[in-house]
């Protein structure tokens, strides 16, 4: 499903901005599967994290858009 997904595209692609990422996996609640894949992520010493970028993205219409940039990370 949609958490393993996820896992895998971030694994495997590395950091992606919510609508790429979105798109990549075909789920609309990111948020759900992140939740769902870190059930057995975090006990593996990995999670799925997100964070607004740095540099904030522009939408089309050139404004600071909320896009996060979701990554998977190794827990110490």
């Amino acid at each position: 499903g949609a958490p393993e997904r996820m896992a895998w595209q971030l694994h495997r692609n590395g950091p992606c901005h919510t609508g790429e990422l979105s798109s990549a996996i075909a789920c609309g609640n990111l948020s759900d599967a992140a939740n769902r894949a870190n059930r057995h992520l975090v006990p593996l010493g990995l999670k799925i994290v997100c964070r607004l970028p740095k540099q904030r993205i522009r939408n089309r219409f050139n404004e600071p858009s909320n896009s996060h940039l979701w990554k998977l990370v190794v827990l110490r």
